[in-house]
C-alpha cells in the first residue's frame, strides 16, 4: 500500500507553476530516492526512472524545509504508481518501499535491460553526426557524452558549419586519443541543412543519428534508438525524448512551460505508420513526429528523398522547418517513424528572454516556411493543406490551442507574439532563401581523416 505523505496533501504542481531557479533532478526508484535539501529553488522538475528506464516526470513545489525521500516516493506513487509497480513486479520486488532511500532488492533482471542486451548483440553500425558553429564549450560537453555511449558499433562525425574560428576543430582534436572514432569535416557555407547533407554524403553506415551540440546524450541513447529502428520493417526513423538539462533561469523555465522539445509527447512509445493508419495528418506535425536534435534515420531513405531542403533550417533565412519537412516526406513515402522516449537527451535551453524570443520567432518562421516549401515543390498538396487551415488558425491564435493553450497567465506576451510574427514571415523568407540558394556554390568535400591530419 502507498505510504501517506506526512508533510502535505500533495507537493505536485503543474508545469505552468514552475518558478526560477527550478531544481532539475534525475531519480532512479530502483537505486533509492534522494532528499531535496533546503535551497533557493522553490520548484523541481524531476525525471523518474526505473533501472535507468525513463517512466515519467514530476513537477513539484519545494517547501523551505526541502523534501524527504518519503515525500518524493509518495508523489511518484500518486502520479506514476501503476507504471513503477508494473516494473517492480517484473523484476521480483515490491513498491512503494518502506525505505525509499535504499535500493530496491530485485531478484530478476528488468525486462527493459534484458531486451536491450539482446538487441546490442545485433546492433547496426550508426554514424552520429554533430553539426556545430562557434559553440566550442557546448560541443565539448556533447562529445564527452558521446564517448560514454553503451553501444558497440558507432562513430562520430563533427561537421563544422562555417565556424568563424578554428575552435570547433580544436575541440575535436582534444578527443584524438579517445578510443571512439571522432572525425572532423568543414562545410564552408552556413546552414544546418547543408551541414547535415554533407554528413549524409560522407556517411558509410546504414544509419546516421543527429544530435545538436547543445545536448548531452544519455548513455543508452544510441541503444534505445536502435531498439526503435529494429522494431519493424518499415521503420525509417526513430526519435527520442529531449528533457531539460537545467532550469536555472526564467527563460529556461518559460521554454519548458511552452512545451520544450517534446510538446504533448509523453513516456510511451508511439509509431506513426501511414500503412496501418495515422493518428494525425502527416502534413500537421503537432505534436511533432520527431525532433531533429534526437533522431536516427536510414541513410538509404534519406538519400532517396534527396536529403534536407537547404533553403530550410537554422542558419538560413527561414530559420527552421527542414526536419519537419523531412519527417513529412518519410511518412508520405509509406515508411514509419517511431517515437522512443527511452532514447533520452538532455537539452540546454536558451538562458535569456531575448534569446528565447528569437527562438520562438524562428519556430514560427520555420513552421510556415515548411508549408511554403511543400507548396513550392509539390503544388498538388494544396488540397490536403487547405483542409488543415482551421486547425492551423486555431492552434496559432486560439486560447485553447495545442500550441499555447496550457500556458500560464503570466507567460510573456512578447514570446507569443514573436512566434506569431514568425509564422507570418515564413513564406516570404522561404522564397528569399530559394533565390539565394540558386546563386550559391556547391559544397566543398573533405577527406575524412583524423583531425590532426587535415591541412
Amino acid at each position: 500500500m502507498p505510504v501517506m505523505n506526512s508533510g502535505a496533501d500533495s507537493w505536485a504542481i503543474s508545469v505552468a507553476e514552475l518558478t526560477a531557479p527550478c531544481l532539475r533532478l534525475d531519480v532512479d526508484v530502483a537505486a533509492g530516492l534522494p532528499e531535496v535539501p533546503p535551497g533557493p529553488q522553490r520548484s523541481a522538475w524531476i525525471l523518474v526512472r526505473f533501472h535507468s528506464e525513463p517512466v515519467g516526470k514530476l513537477t513539484l513545489r519545494v517547501p523551505s524545509s526541502g523534501l524527504t525521500s518519503l515525500d518524493i516516493q509518495v508523489e511518484i506513487d500518486r502520479q506514476l504508481g501503476a507504471r513503477v509497480r508494473e516494473r517492480a513486479s517484473a523484476c521480483g520486488t515490491r513498491w512503494p518501499s518502506p525505505r525509499p532511500d535504499l535500493p530496491l532488492p530485485c531478484s530478476r533482471t528488468p525486462p527493459y535491460l534484458e531486451s536491450r542486451t539482446l538487441l546490442l548483440d545485433h546492433a547496426p553500425r550508426i554514424t552520429v553526426v554533430v553539426c556545430s558553429r562557434d559553440r566550442a564549450s557546448a560541443l565539448r560537453r556533447c562529445l564527452a557524452s558521446l564517448t560514454r555511449q553503451a553501444y558497440p558499433r558507432y562513430s562520430v562525425l563533427v561537421v563544422d558549419s562555417a565556424s568563424r574560428s578554428s575552435a570547433t576543430r580544436e575541440v575535436v582534436c582534444e578527443f584524438e586519443d579517445d578510443p571512439l572514432s571522432i572525425r572532423y569535416v568543414r562545410e564552408p557555407r552556413p546552414g544546418l541543412s547543408r551541414a547535415r547533407n554533407l554528413g549524409l554524403r560522407l556517411c558509410t553506415d546504414d544509419y546516421l543519428a543527429w544530435i545538436d551540440d547543445d545536448e548531452v546524450a544519455d548513455p543508452a541513447w544510441l541503444a534505445e534508438l536502435a531498439r526503435a529502428l529494429m522494431s519493424g520493417p518499415r521503420v525509417a526513423a526513430a526519435s527520442g525524448l529531449m528533457v531539460p538539462a537545467q532550469l536555472s533561469t526564467w527563460a529556461e523555465v518559460r521554454f519548458e512551460q511552452y512545451g520544450g522539445h517534446s510538446k504533448h509527447r509523453g513516456f510511451d512509445p508511439v509509431t506513426f505508420d501511414p500503412v496501418q493508419g495515422m493518428r494525425q495528418s502527416p502534413f500537421y506535425p503537432l505534436p511533432a513526429f520527431a525532433t531533429g536534435g534526437n533522431v536516427a534515420i536510414r541513410c538509404d531513405v534519406l538519400r532517396e528523398l534527396g536529403g534536407l531542403d537547404e533553403s530550410l533550417g537554422a542558419g538560413t533565412f527561414t530559420l527552421g522547418g527542414a526536419d519537419t519537412r523531412l519527417f513529412t516526406e518519410i511518412l508520405c513515402s509509406g515508411r514509419s517513424i517511431v517515437y522512443q522516449p527511452s532514447a533520452l537527451t538532455h537539452h540546454f535551453h536558451r538562458q535569456t528572454i531575448q534569446a528565447l524570443r528569437r527562438l520562438m520567432y524562428a519556430y514560427g518562421s520555420g513552421l510556415s516556411a515548411y508549408y511554403a516549401s511543400m507548396l513550392t515543390t509539390n503544388p498538388s498538396r494544396i488540397v490536403p493543406l487547405l483542409r488543415l487551415v482551421p486547425d492551423v488558425l486555431s492552434d496559432a491564435f486560439g486560447r485553447s490551442s495545442r500550441r499555447s493553450g496550457d500556458l500560464p497567465m503570466r507567460f510573456p506576451p512578447s514570446l507569443r507574439w514573436a512566434n506569431r510574427l514568425g509564422l507570418l514571415s515564413g513564406p516570404p523568407r522561404y522564397l528569399a532563401a530559394r533565390l539565394l540558394e540558386r546563386g550559391s556554390t556547391p559544397s566543398m568535400h573533405f577527406d575524412l581523416t583524423a583531425p590532426r591530419e587535415l591541412p
